[in-house]
């Protein structure tokens, strides 16, 4: 991020969207919906779609965006549908029209579409119509137009040499135990002035006996692994810092794993990398049970995110792990950087215009069709179904 690329405000920075399609939007047998979530960050739009093999784009830099438009949509699915069921009716004396008529209004939804500079064409399909959105429409547009005319804005420059006072925004700190534990830590730490050497070796200290850990020192065969996968996908001055390992059983290579590097956060699974530079870390999102934390945008696979619990880690590692993330984030970023720390359960703000409908609400109230694009069924007992 360049020093004045800061296109929204602390009140807009973190808010998300959610847009999940009718039923028949894609071709399946059991789940046919495509979910997106849309994400404010300081300099560009964050996505995550499910399933994953339709998540064309992560992120659109807004100064990249020619336009924002609303188009009512349905599937050609469903249109097909529709259109056999006319034609039936003619035959039924006008009783699959009645179906007809009520699967129309059920199916019938909205179509965010952004265009980018290059000419590329991103989709964004819903049920809700476009009224319903449209605060969140507006707020996307009315950025889009300050990047493109350059109108930076510059977040919060008094300086403070409390980094917790000066870094985070607290939207809401309504923690279980084991989360507030956990930030505790992260602040003690924090406070203390440790620099990211001293955090990196109390983490080392503390995950010197965990097998799910490994780091440059230890050598063990889950590092051989990591340093396999990530070969040719991290810089030559790029130092692996500290791989952690969220599977039962660790494979060689591994199939999945998070990594901490000198530059950013590395979420390795289904033969991809995606990754966060510290620079971009704009929210630190909670959750629980299970006690969770998340870094930006909600994943909907569940598959990006630090996990605490029995047979895992405690709040001890997780909160030196926070600790370093935000202390390399405050070094690597330009000043006004925020991060927000909110709860994930049920106070992420979904802009609408006339609710705020929460992620939370939304994942239990359509899980059934999120459910088969986790990969361990993690959407599935995050929101209590299992």
């Amino acid at each position: 991020m360049n020093e004045q690329e800061i296109y929204v405000d602390n009140n807009l920075l973190g808010q998300q969207i959610l847009f999940r399609s009718a039923t028949g939007e894609k071709f399946g047998f059991l789940n046919t919906r495509i979910a997106s979530m849309l994400d404010f960050a300081e300099d560009r739009l964050i996505i995550r779609t499910a399933p994953q093999n339709y998540e064309k784009v992560r992120e659109i830099r807004y100064k990249d965006i020619a336009s924002v438009n609303v188009k009512r949509h349905m599937s050609v699915w469903n249109i097909i549908l529709l259109s056999l069921l006319a034609i039936a009716s003619v035959v039924s004396m006008g009783v699959t029209l009645v179906i007809d008529l009520i699967l129309f209004w059920s199916v019938f939804g909205s179509k965010l579409v952004i265009t980018t500079k290059s000419g590329a064409e991103y989709s964004f399909v819903t049920l809700m119509a476009p009224k319903t959105f449209q605060d969140f429409t507006d707020a996307l547009r009315q950025t889009v137009e300050r990047a493109n005319s350059g109108e930076f804005l510059v977040a919060d420059e008094r300086e403070s040499g409390n980094i917790v006072e000066r870094l985070f925004i607290q939207r809401d700190m309504d923690m279980s135990k084991t989360c507030k534990e956990s930030w505790n830590i992260m602040v003690d730490e924090l406070c203390s002035g440790k620099t990211t050497d001293e955090l990196i070796n109390s983490l080392y200290e503390k995950c010197s006996s965990n097998s799910d850990f490994t780091y440059p020192e230890k050598n063990n065969t889950f590092y051989s692994g990591v340093c396999q996968v990530l070969l040719n996908a991290i810089g030559a001055d790029e130092k692996i810092i500290l791989a952690i390992n969220p599977a039962l059983r660790c494979a060689n290579p591994p199939k999945k794993f998070v990594a901490l590097t000198s530059e950013r956060i590395i979420f390795y699974y289904n033969k991809r990398i995606h990754s966060v530079a510290y620079e971009d870390v704009y929210k630190l999102s909670f959750m629980s049970p299970p006690n969770s934390w998340f870094v930006n945008s909600f994943p909907p696979n569940g598959e990006e995110m630090f996990m605490m619990g029995s047979g895992t880690y405690g709040a001890d590692i997780m909160g030196l792990i926070l600790a370093l993330i935000s202390r390399f984030s405050d070094e690597k970023s330009i000043r006004g950087h925020k991060i927000v720390i909110i709860l994930l359960e049920n106070k992420i703000i979904i802009l609408t215009k006339k609710m705020e409908m929460t992620l939370y609400e939304n994942f239990k109230e359509n899980i059934s069709d999120v459910y088969d694009t986790c990969c361990d069924g993690w959407c599935y007992r995050l929101c209590g179904f299992g």
